[in-house]
């Protein structure tokens, strides 16, 4: 209990210091809302010429976009410390100042950096979300296991693009691209990927759990799928945080002692 308050004071301070500056804030929430409409808007110009790729038509794209943007959102919301920003504090060796604190390594750096353009794209894929017609009050929790997935996935790249630097070094720039990437790939509709290429995706690099699978299960239920897709993202995540635990016992410190509160 102790440590949820901890971390609920942290992700406060984080909004406090994110909301300093009132304008800027509302302008990045509005601007990110406006660039994720006008991608979508490219893309409903694309179905009006084909209405369907691959079986898919705009309204599962619709869905899928707004997943992948809400499930995004939660990591500049709330942990957008980890992922380049911490991969830096180890290249530089400036992680001694979280060290210290008596807490996990990991979430205290997650929680200690707000972007509050992650809140536009939460509302972006809230609206996509309900606006897809694939949504209805019996599929809601089905809906609610997809977001928790996504969550799971996003938050496990993160991760594991923050434990490169314990491993290679200078591999910042190589993590950022990695997550642009993946991104990008799991902007394109689901259904374009198929065979082996599918079978990648909802399996080794989990692109398909959020972008593939959601789909597919709103469509067709299948419990086997569902179970599978739950398990498999707490599996990555997990896997993700073992692998960061193992990394910081190899980080070296950088003697630079300033203490983050």
């Amino acid at each position: 209990m102790d440590k949820i308050i901890y971390y609920q004071k942290l992700i406060k301070i984080g909004f406090k210091q994110a909301f300093a500056l009132k304008k800027v804030f509302i302008l990045r929430i509005l601007f990110m809302i406006l660039n994720n409409l006008m991608l979508l808007y490219a893309w409903y110009l694309m179905f009006l010429n084909f209405p369907i790729i691959h079986s898919w038509t705009f309204n599962d794209f619709m869905f899928m976009t707004g997943l992948v943007i809400l499930t995004f959102s939660i990591w500049p919301i709330f942990f957008r410390g980890i992922g380049i920003h911490l991969m830096r504090l180890i290249e530089n060796g400036e992680l001694d100042s979280f060290l210290v604190i008596p807490r996990h390594v990991l979430f205290n750096v997650g929680c200690s950096v707000c972007d509050p353009s992650g809140i536009g794209d939460f509302i972006t894929g809230v609206l996509l979300i309900f606006f897809s017609g694939l949504v209805s009050f019996s599929n809601l929790p089905l809906v609610l296991c997809f977001i928790f997935s996504g969550i799971c996935v996003f938050l496990a790249l993160n991760i594991l693009i923050s434990s490169l630097p314990f491993f290679i070094q200078n591999s910042s720039d190589v993590g950022e691209r990695i997550f642009f990437m993946f991104f990008n790939i799991a902007g394109y509709p689901g259904s374009i990927y198929t065979g082996y290429l599918k079978l990648f995706f909802c399996s080794l690099l989990p692109i398909g759990f959020i972008s593939i699978l959601p789909v597919e299960l709103v469509h067709t239920f299948s419990a086997v799928t569902l179970i599978y897709l739950i398990t498999a993202s707490i599996f990555f995540l997990s896997f993700s945080i073992f692998v960061f635990s193992y990394g910081l016992k190899k980080y070296e410190s950088g003697n630079r002692f300033n203490i983050h509160h």
